[in-house]
């Protein structure tokens, strides 16, 4: 199984470094999952490439209505009360880290995904710090080395 954060996500829509792991990992896994926030964090994501000037309007558009039209296709984690207190407890237990709350939900719906296994899933993400608290969960890492 594979499970992808949205800076992991964002590299199937927008050309960026690590793009080519992404699609390679995802050609492969029978199950791609994310959470239910990265639907809104993906968006962000395209608006700013915008707004910087690494897309044009058009190419915006064609990737929203991708996203659009891949999103069922994904396994989408609620964002339920669940996760939100799991991400809550990663919070406090990985401080060293510093886990920003989306981060933490990312990592909790991974979790839930491993469903006790954690090795059983790819947890694909090139955000260092939520990477190294992936790894001290551990979950299976895209990249293998820590992500710049």
């Amino acid at each position: 199984m594979l499970y992808l954060d949205s800076s992991a996500l964002a590299k199937r829509y927008l050309a960026e470094a690590g793009t080519s792991d992404v699609t390679a990992a995802m050609a492969v896994e029978s199950i791609v999952s994310t959470s239910a926030v990265g639907y809104a964090e993906l968006r962000g994501a395209f608006a700013r490439a915008l707004r910087e000037g690494r897309v044009d309007p058009g190419t915006h558009a064609a990737v929203v209505a991708l996203l659009d039209a891949h999103w069922s296709r994904y396994l989408v984690i609620a964002a339920d009360d669940a996760r939100m207190r799991e991400a809550g407890r990663l919070i406090d237990h990985h401080s060293t880290h510093t886990l920003r709350a989306f981060d933490a939900i990312h990592l909790a719906s991974a979790l839930r995904l491993a469903d006790g296994n954690p090795a059983s899933v790819t947890f694909a993400c090139w955000d260092f710090r939520l990477w190294c608290a992936a790894r001290d969960e551990g979950l299976a890492l895209l990249p293998s080395s820590e992500p710049i």
